[in-house]
């Protein structure tokens, strides 16, 4: 597609990248947003992307800083899941895990906590970070009692067992150059999975210090 100079009106092809009858610098279209840009841009003002053959990376995101926060840990694990998953098919035990992980997410969501990762057919939601409330021992606990009373209602013989433990912990990026996440580690953590594991099938453990909030 031919571009027009600004300078003069003249059309140009449209690998050029100054005009080819007063020389004046032509916009250069970005390739991955297609913004037009100065000619001298050295990165895409619509999108960050660098320009031509001779721009430097962008600077990567500035990791998030580590700090010590208050949070409480929810572990959400499918009891039996692996007698299950080795008396189904693939794609039945994928549609059962799909609607664990939309119910279990969807509770923790709903009480102002955020999805730390999944884990197999294990859930860990953090209640305090990055997001703080005054009442997130509380929250856990709702959204864990949600989880089992929908579960029950689905009425397919699936059930959970869920630990809840509230402390300080490490909130930050963790990872490599290749891959990261924010994500919280320290003995809060490590207590609320303990908690977990103790937990029988439709049952909620919770630490000293979630049942003294």
């Amino acid at each position: 597609m031919p571009i027009s100079c600004s300078a003069c009106a003249a059309e140009n092809a449209d690998e050029s990248r100054f005009c080819n009858q007063c020389g004046a610098g032509l916009p250069r279209g970005c390739p991955a947003c297609g913004v037009d840009n100065p000619a001298e841009a050295r990165f895409c003002g619509g999108c960050g992307a660098g320009l031509g053959e001779n721009a430097a990376s962008p600077a990567p995101a500035a990791a998030p800083v580590a700090e010590r926060r208050e949070v409480t840990v929810l572990f959400a694990d499918l009891s039996g899941f692996t007698k299950m998953s080795t008396s189904q098919d693939p794609e039945e035990t994928h549609a059962v895990l799909n609607r664990y992980f939309a119910i279990a997410d969807g509770a923790v969501e709903r009480y102002g906590g955020s999805i730390d990762k999944h884990i197999g057919d294990n859930v860990m939601g953090v209640f305090g970070a990055s997001l703080a409330h005054s009442n997130d021992p509380e929250r856990a606990v709702r959204a864990a009692i949600d989880i089992h009373r929908e579960l029950a209602e689905l009425d397919i013989g699936i059930s959970a067992h869920i630990g809840i433990a509230s402390g300080t912990v490490l909130a930050s990026g963790t990872g490599s150059d290749t891959y990261s996440e924010y994500t919280v580690t320290g003995e809060t953590v490590n207590l609320a999975s303990r908690l977990q594991d103790i937990a029988k099938s439709g049952e909620i453990v919770i630490s000293d210090k979630v049942r003294a909030a």
